[in-house]
């Protein structure tokens, strides 16, 4: 097989056997050959920069970390919502959805709404009843060329969906670029072996790089009770599996396993002054919600939002807790990566700063 038979006989991909051929059997130069094989592999780490809107003013101004016109993000990206029960996580997912279709995203671009916990009858009334609301201008011919660019399924069981049945479905639907799954935890936090959870989020990422999707979750929470809480029964925190989590001898001081854990569960901690008559909340809460997927996930995870709310008045708020699309990539401390929200049954998500 001669070089020029081997690049057009290959896919883009370039194969382990189309590799080791290419080095020893070609009959063109050896430089040629491995010229190549260098070209494959650039092709294949295309980091392209796109931009996701949002078709709300203030969470597209938070998102874009106050510089660009929305998200930026390369594939593969994984973009997660965490909060407790009926915080607006859906809500939100949906408002994401909606915005996929807006002109100033990737043109004609297909979305894929995964459910794993309601009825995609229940998701496709509310979505309709948003969509209603965000494109209230158009004809029904320019209605029904919107809606045939999303497409719903529900599945109960995420890793046979993700095994056998997504790859199916990206090859036999071409231009899906986004990918949303609620929730991403529902099935998954009764598996207590982490090497089928991390072979699903391999799998997850490997398809959005090869097939150029970004995903969207959202993932649920569980409460982690501070070891140091007095009422806690000594001899329960001594048998927990607490020690065995712990990472602080790895780190250094600013970044202790306990900080990590405020950090990531609980807004308050960076964010009490600027809240403010919440302090003795901090001080005497024990309890942190934490992302039910824990540290196995983060290490999947491009850009992560908490949904809490605080105060008497239970006010909703989202904040960006992590995110390498920023400048300042890490956790994020400053009281800039935060809006208040308000939820109204069926409608847009409303966002204002504080």
């Amino acid at each position: 097989m001669s070089l020029d038979k081997l690049t057009n006989s290959t896919s883009k991909f370039l194969s382990f056997e189309s590799f080791s051929y290419s080095l020893e059997n070609s009959q063109a130069n050896r430089n040629m050959a491995i010229e190549y094989i260098a070209d494959t592999f650039e092709r294949n780490q295309d980091h392209s920069e796109h931009t996701l809107t949002v078709n709300d003013k203030e969470l597209n101004s938070m998102l874009s970390d106050y510089t660009t016109g929305g998200l930026l993000y390369s594939y593969p990206y994984i973009l997660e919502i965490f909060g407790k029960s009926s915080i607006g996580k859906t809500q939100i997912m949906i408002q994401l959805l909606l915005s996929t279709l807006l002109a100033n995203n990737i043109p004609s671009a297909k979305a894929l709404y995964l459910s794993t916990e309601d009825s995609v009858k229940i998701i496709y009334r509310r979505f309709i009843q948003m969509f209603k609301l965000e494109f209230s201008s158009l004809n029904d011919d320019e209605e029904e060329m919107l809606l045939n660019r999303i497409n719903f399924l529900y599945s109960s069981n995420l890793i046979n969906f993700v095994h056998y049945n997504l790859e199916t479905i990206l090859k036999n639907n071409h231009g899906i670029r986004y990918f949303f799954i609620d929730s991403i935890s529902n099935d998954l936090r009764h598996i207590s072996d982490n090497n089928i959870k991390n072979e699903l989020f391999r799998k997850l990422t490997e398809l959005s790089f090869k097939y150029k999707f970004m995903i969207i979750v959202t993932n649920q929470v569980f409460t982690y009770i501070n070891e140091n809480d007095d009422t806690i029964n000594s001899k329960l925190a001594k048998s927990s599996k607490i020690d065995e989590m712990r990472y602080g001898t790895q780190l250094i001081d600013c970044t202790t396993y306990e900080n990590q854990i405020r950090h990531i569960a609980n807004p308050l901690f960076h964010n009490r002054e600027s809240l403010g008559r919440n302090n003795d909340t901090y001080e005497t809460s024990h309890g942190f919600e934490l992302p039910t997927l824990g540290y196995l996930f983060n290490n999947f995870v491009n850009t992560r939002l908490v949904l809490f709310n605080m105060g008497r008045s239970g006010e909703r708020f989202i904040r960006v807790m992590y995110s390498d699309s920023f400048c300042n990539s890490g956790f994020i401390g400053d009281t800039g990566v935060q809006l208040k929200y308000t939820l109204e049954k069926n409608a847009l998500v409303k966002f204002e700063r504080e």
